[in-house]
């Protein structure tokens, strides 16, 4: 989890957001327009507005990371892939 976690980071820090990744995440997540007064209520705007089917987080999170082009079998390998593509993006 920590190269997840690490690759998250690097990333948001790249792209200019600051803090915790969590609230690195948060910022990201209010930036496409979700809204919520949590990261859990920020996630769930964000999937509905990406018409990502109502469901489990996890589950919700694997069809949206799939939707994104994320190769892997599990969600650590979808996260992992979708945030070192997105890091490696210019």
């Amino acid at each position: 989890m920590n190269q997840i976690n690490d690759t998250i980071r690097d990333t948001l820090e790249k792209e200019g957001y600051t803090g915790t990744i969590s609230d690195m995440l948060s910022a990201w997540l209010l930036s496409t327009g979700a809204t919520g007064d949590n990261i859990n209520d920020l996630w769930k705007s964000y999937f509905d507005t990406n018409l990502i089917p109502a469901g489990q987080f996890n589950n919700r999170m694997f069809t949206w990371l799939k939707s994104e082009s994320a190769v892997g079998k599990s969600l650590n390998d979808l996260k992992l892939d979708y945030w070192q593509k997105r890091l490696a993006f210019p």
